[in-house]
């Protein structure tokens, strides 16, 4: 009898033990989901340090949570000629734009961007004015998300336009970064007036955003470069 006892006794500590294994190992893969990946950028102007770009995701669920901040300053012999704030918080789910939420504040211009989708259509208000966009999958400048790439229209974060753009492929193989080149896929993304000129990298293996550059006014050239390249060491 003591006998069966014990090894009724080893059986219940076992399964215990088992469900909380079981227990951790899922609140560990939960945790790991639910962690933030955070993509931050050093920008200059003309090589000269401006400021930074961050973008930070997390998942909730089946959504994505994209938490946007952006500051820069230029001077001019020590005075301050230009600022630029913008701070954008966007919600997307399966690839497609399902909330925006944006402020800017572009050297004392302001403007305001909301919009969600409802059923078939997108609602966005931008300032005053309120429009609906056409039904499919809304896209951002989503830089973070190389398959933006597809999408013959994007959603101006800062302003609510809807932008015909095309994308052509660069020949570029690598870029350099502090530890060394890496290579790269690149992407000329234009607007269908050609007022806007970005080109935009990703590690050709992992598809991670690396780089940015863009023609602004009187053909100067914005840069975006890691804040932290250690991370970037093993694909070199």
């Amino acid at each position: 009898m003591a006998t069966v006892f014990r090894i009724w006794l080893m059986r219940s500590v076992l399964a215990t033990l088992y469900k909380l294994v079981i227990g951790l190992m899922a609140s560990v893969a939960l945790a790991a989901e639910q962690m933030p990946i955070e993509m931050r950028f050093k920008v200059s102007l003309d090589d000269k340090p401006i400021g930074y770009h961050t973008f930070t995701i997390r998942r909730e669920g089946q959504t994505e949570v994209v938490d946007i901040k952006a500051e820069f300053d230029v001077s001019v012999l020590f005075i301050p000629v230009y600022s630029y704030r913008h701070q954008n918080i966007e919600v997307w789910r399966d690839g497609c734009l399902m909330r925006i939420d944006s402020r800017t504040d572009d050297n004392g211009e302001y403007y305001r961007v909301n919009g969600e989708r409802r059923n078939e259509t997108f609602d966005l208000v931008a300032g005053d004015q309120a429009r609906t966009l056409p039904a499919g999958c809304i896209m951002t400048f989503a830089y973070w998300n190389p398959e933006f790439l597809a999408q013959s229209h994007l959603l101006n974060a800062q302003n609510g336009e809807y932008i015909e753009v095309k994308i052509e492929r660069l020949e570029t193989e690598s870029i350099q970064l502090n530890n060394g080149e890496v290579p790269v896929d690149g992407f000329r993304v234009r607007s269908a007036d050609r007022e806007l000129d970005i080109r935009v990298w990703y590690m050709r293996d992992s598809r991670r955003w690396l780089a940015l550059e863009s023609t602004v006014e009187n053909g100067r050239t914005l840069r975006y470069v890691p804040a932290a390249t250690e991370g970037l060491a093993s694909a070199l």
